[in-house]
């Protein structure tokens, strides 16, 4: 689910359906706010399982946008890839028909991978501007979209990271700067944390002035233990203030994608 605001620029289930949707890995609206009974919060550490859960291509972009965030690699692993969208999956059918959010909700960042812009010192013909073909074959462009007078955008068949691109676009002649593509507000999404080989997922609904930063959150926090995922509690502050007692390992997932470092514009002339 991306943020509500103008863009400047997420119990295992049948093995052999599971397998399918992982092979497909690599490859490419906040809803009212819910009680407890409405959300379906059986209880702490139980789940209604969901074997008819099929991963959606949003999943697979989640998985791989997830991938690319915790790695802080140029290209989301594959690996950790297919484990996030394995997670996704034993998630949303464990929980997803009792708790609609969980099925829903979806990772965003306040930068989009695999895209970024190009600043020219005087208008281009990208039609006729050769210096970047080589470039653009290497790294997948897919599209080219005029930006205002003397700019464009970059469009990558892969996640690339957008530090990355800027150090392989950065040379081209008469280039004045880089810039990634940026959204801007707040709304609900999936905060994933990796310590060592394990993740952990806080899902959060929000909603009102959520271009201004969401005034209203509820988040549901859940592991996966040997493969199973398990729902370590439900919280809305604004029907309790008293943080639960799992709050304190929960906020690391929502505090550091807040601290998570942004790409920056590189300026060249």
């Amino acid at each position: 689910m991306k943020p509500m605001s103008c863009k400047l620029w997420i119990i295992p289930i049948i093995s052999s359906l599971l397998l399918l949707t992982l092979l497909s890995c690599g490859n490419e609206e906040t809803k009212s706010p819910t009680s407890e009974k409405e959300n379906g919060l059986i209880g702490e550490g139980e789940s209604s399982l969901q074997e008819s859960y099929v991963a959606t291509d949003r999943d697979k972009v989640t998985a791989k946008h997830m991938a690319l965030y915790l790695s802080g690699e140029n290209l989301p692993p594959k690996d950790l890839c297919e484990k996030i969208l394995n997670n996704l999956i034993t998630i949303r059918s464990a929980f997803g028909s009792e708790i609609e959010q969980i099925e829903s909700i979806h990772f965003w960042m306040y930068w989009e991978p695999g895209e970024i812009g190009l600043q020219f010192i005087e208008e281009i013909n990208v039609d006729e501007y050769d210096a970047w073909d080589v470039l653009n074959e290497t790294y997948g462009v897919t599209n080219i979209r005029p930006s205002g007078d003397s700019g464009v955008v970059l469009y990558f068949s892969e996640a690339y990271h957008p530090s990355f691109l800027q150090e392989q676009y950065k040379e081209l002649p008469n280039l004045q700067m880089i810039f990634p593509s940026l959204s801007g507000g707040d709304g609900p999404n999936i905060y994933p944390r990796m310590v060592g080989d394990t993740i952990t997922y806080l899902f959060r609904n929000a909603w009102g002035d959520c271009p201004a930063g969401c005034t209203n959150s509820e988040y549901w926090y859940i592991r996966i233990d040997n493969g199973e995922p398990v729902m370590v509690g439900y919280w809305n502050p604004s029907d309790d203030p008293n943080e639960p007692d799992w709050w304190q390992e929960a906020k690391l997932n929502r505090d550091n994608f807040r601290k998570y470092p942004m790409p920056e514009t590189l300026y060249l002339n």
